[in-house]
C-alpha cells in the first residue's frame, strides 16, 4: 500500500484559486485529503487517479497531506506537501527550537536490527505461556501480501524471557558492542562476571540480582525464535531462507561449570586451567546472530538514555522508536518531524497486551511514554484513537536525545560507508601491486630463461664447430661413445635421434675440455681426442 500527492509538487507556487489535487494510491480502497490540518475531505477516483477539486479562498502557505485505507482497514499517510498561493516563496524555513540536552554521558552501542524490531521476550511478568507470536500482513508491490510471523519459543523448564531478561539481553548487547570497539571485529564468544553485567545495567550487585541474572541467562540461552519472512540480512540474498528457526545464543556457560570447547586455552585464566571450571560467565553466539553482526546489520543506540529509564517496558519502547525514527520519519500536518505507529503493531512488537477500549489503551501506555518524555527522548506523543482499535495510531515526536542519536547515526553510516570504500580501495590496490609484482617476476624468469637458452645455443654451436674440425676417425669414435652413454641410460635405440646424439657429443667435449684445461695452456684448436677412449670405452658401432 502506498499513497503520494503527485500534484501540486513540493513548494509549488499556485497562481489560480481553483486547483485539482491529484493523488496516486497503490492498494488503496479510499483516499482523503487534509488541508492545513483541517478535517479530512473525500477524494474521487478518475482515470486511475484520486482527485480533489480545491477552491482556494485566500493567499498564503498551505500544507497538504493524503491518507488512504485498504480492504483490511489498514491506514497510511502521505508525506506533507507545502504549496503557496499568491505569495512569495520563503527564502529559508525557520528551524524549530530544540530541547537542551542535559548533562548525560554520550554512550552508544551497536544493536542488531532484527532484534530491535522484533521482541526477544515478553514484558508482562505475569505471562504464563510458553510461546508468543507476532503476526503482520504486509502488502508489497511485486509479491502481493506477505504474512510476516515472529515466534518466541520458550521451554517447559524455563519459559519465556521476561522483563528482567530483556534488560539483561540489552546489557549483553552493550558488552558485545564495547568489545567490538576495542578489536573492530565480532567474536564467537564473550566473557563477563555477574558483577560486570550488573554494572552495565546500572544495578546494585547483590545475592538477589545474581540469582535473577543466572535465571535469566538460562531463559535467554534456551529460547528459540521462529521467523517467517521476518528475519532479514543486511543485503538480502534470494537463497537466504524465508523460514528460519534459530537461537540468539548458542550456549551460555555459567560460573563453576565445565570449560566450553569454543574457548582457546590461552584465553583461560590460571585458575580455570587448574580447576577445569569456569571463573566467569561465557556467552557463545549462534551462527545466525554472529553472521548478522559480522555483516554490520546494526544500528547505533543511545544506551545511556535506555539505562536510565526506570522500567523494562520503557526501555523496549526506546529500542523500537530508535529504529523507527531512523527508518520511517515523516511530517505531521504542521510539517513537524514525527513517526506514526499503528497501535496493534506497536503493542505486538513490544510486546504488550492489546486493549479494545481507548481509555484502557491510553492508560496502559501513558506511564511508559511519559518516562521517555521526561528523559528527553520524546518531545511529545499524540494518541489518534478514532474508529476501530485496529485503526488506532500513536504519533511520536523526537526529543533532543532522539535527534542527537539520529545525528550520530548519520555520521556513523557515512563513516562506515567511507571505511568500507577505503577497505575496498586498499584491497584493490594490494591486488594490483601483487599482480604487478607477479608480472615482474614472470618477466624476469622469462628473460632469464631466454638468456639461458641463448647461452646454451651458443655453447652448442661452439662445441659442434670443434666437433666438425676433428678428423673423421675421431668424430666416429665420439659418436660411438655418445651412443653407448645414451643406451646405458636405458633409452631405446629406435628412439635416439640425431639432435640427442649431438647434445651428448657436446657434453663429452665439454667434460674433456674441463679435464684438460688445468694440465697445460690450450690454444683455440680442437682438443686431441686420442685418449678419449680412456674416458669411456668405445661401444659397438651405431
Amino acid at each position: 500500500m502506498e499513497v503520494q500527492i503527485k500534484y501540486p509538487k513540493q513548494n509549488e507556487h499556485i497562481t489560480s484559486n481553483q486547483y485539482i489535487i491529484k493523488i496516486s494510491g497503490i492498494g488503496c480502497n479510499n483516499v482523503r485529503i487534509a488541508i492545513n490540518n483541517e478535517n479530512w475531505r473525500q477524494c474521487y477516483y478518475l482515470n486511475n487517479e484520486w482527485c480533489y477539486n480545491w477552491v482556494i479562498n485566500k493567499e498564503g502557505k498551505y500544507r497538504l497531506k493524503a491518507e488512504c485505507w485498504n480492504e483490511r482497514g489498514e491506514r497510511m499517510e502521505s508525506p506533507v506537501v507545502n504549496v503557496y498561493y499568491d505569495t512569495e516563496l520563503p527564502k529559508e524555513e525557520e528551524k524549530p527550537k530544540e530541547q537542551e540536552i542535559t548533562a548525560i554521558k554520550s554512550d552508544f552501542m551497536r544493536a542488531e536490527v532484527n532484534f530491535l524490531q522484533y521482541p526477544i521476550g515478553v514484558l508482562d511478568q505475569h505471562f504464563k505461556g510458553k510461546t508468543f507470536t507476532f503476526n503482520q500482513i504486509t502488502p508489497t508491490p511485486n509479491k502481493g501480501d506477505i504474512d510476516i510471523t515472529w515466534k518466541i519459543l520458550g521451554t517447559d523448564e524455563y519459559g519465556l524471557p521476561g522483563p528482567t531478561a530483556v534488560e539483561l539481553d540489552m546489557a549483553i548487547t552493550k558488552l558485545i558492542s564495547e568489545q567490538y570497539e576495542k578489536t573492530k571485529e565480532y567474536s564467537t564468544w564473550y566473557r563477563a562476571s555477574y558483577y560486570e553485567l550488573c554494572k552495565i545495567m546500572g544495578k546494585r550487585y547483590d545475592t538477589k540480582e545474581r540469582k535473577i541474572i543466572k535465571r535469566d541467562l538460562k531463559k535467554l540461552c534456551t529460547t528459540s525464535y521462529e521467523s517467517s519472512f521476518a528475519f532479514k540480512q543486511k543485503e538480502q540474498d534470494e537463497k537466504f531462507p524465508t523460514g528460519l528457526i534459530f537461537r540468539k545464543y548458542d550456549s551460555i556457560i555459567l560460573k563453576d561449570e565445565a570449560i566450553p570447547s569454543q574457548i582457546p586455552k590461552e584465553e583461560l585464566t590460571q585458575k580455570e586451567r587448574e580447576t577445569k571450571k569456569t571463573e566467569y560467565v561465557y556467552i557463545i553466539l549462534s551462527p545466525v546472530y554472529l553472521a548478522s553482526l559480522q555483516a554490520h546489520y546494526t544500528k547505533p543506540v543511545y544506551y545511556e538514555v535506555a539505562k536510565q529509564l526506570p522500567s523494562a517496558v520503557s526501555k523496549r519502547i526506546f529500542q523500537l522508536l530508535s529504529l523507527k525514527f531512523r527508518t520511517d520519519m515523516t511530517k505531521d500536518p504542521e510539517d513537524k518531524d514525527c513517526i506514526n505507529y499503528n497501535y496493534y503493531e506497536f503493542c505486538g512488537r513490544l510486546p504488550l497486551k492489546i486493549w479494545t477500549k481507548s481509555w484502557q489503551a491510553k492508560g496502559h501506555l501513558k506511564e511508559y511514554l511519559d518516562q521517555l518524555v521526561q528523559q528527553g527522548y520524546l518531545k511529545k506523543y499524540v494518541f489518534e484513537f478514532d474508529g476501530q482499535p485496529d485503526r488506532w495510531f500513536i504519533r511520536f515526536y523526537p526529543g533532543a536525545f532522539a535527534r542527537e542519536e539520529l545525528n550520530y547515526c548519520a555520521g556513523q553510516w557515512l563513516l562506515w560507508d567511507f571505511i568500507s570504500k577505503q577497505k575496498q580501495l586498499e584491497s584493490e590496490r594490494k591486488a594490483e601491486e601483487q599482480n604487478k609484482q607477479l608480472a615482474m617476476e614472470l618477466e624476469a624468469k622469462k628473460k632469464q630463461k631466454e638468456e639461458e637458452n641463448k647461452r646454451a645455443e651458443i655453447r652448442h654451436q661452439q662445441y659442434m664447430a670443434k666437433f666438425q674440425a676433428l678428423p673423421a676417425e675421431e668424430q666416429e669414435k665420439l659418436r660411438r661413445q655418445a651412443m653407448k652413454q645414451i643406451l646405458d641410460r636405458g633409452i631405446r635405440r629406435d628412439l635416439i635421434l640425431s639432435p640427442v646424439i649431438e647434445e651428448e657429443i657436446v657434453e663429452i667435449l665439454a667434460r674433456l675440455e674441463s679435464s684438460t684445461v688445468g694440465a697445460s695452456p690450450q690454444d683455440n684448436r680442437a682438443p686431441n681426442l686420442k685418449d678419449s677412449a680412456s674416458l669411456a670405452p668405445a661401444g659397438p658401432e651405431s
